[in-house]
């Protein structure tokens, strides 16, 4: 996508399509391209299951804390 400054100057909307769309948006000024605006990557979602069987393994020790709150009700 392609906008001058003046573009965006009267229609602001452009840079939300652009964002919206996460697409590169490059502007120009005096039929030069100025700057170029690029969509950050998404973050990555942290894997907790991972995470967890790196901490206590592949079946944990202890008692699952479904049985411990299923106690703690009676």
């Amino acid at each position: 996508m392609t906008a001058t400054l003046d573009e965006i100057h009267r229609d602001p909307a452009i840079l939300d399509r652009a964002i919206a769309r996460r697409e590169p948006l490059d502007i120009v000024t005096a039929g030069v391209v100025a700057a170029t605006m690029v969509p950050r990557a998404k973050p990555a979602e942290p894997d907790f299951l991972a995470r967890a069987q790196r901490i206590w393994g592949e079946a944990p020790r202890g008692k699952p804390l479904s049985e411990m709150v299923a106690e703690g009700r009676d």
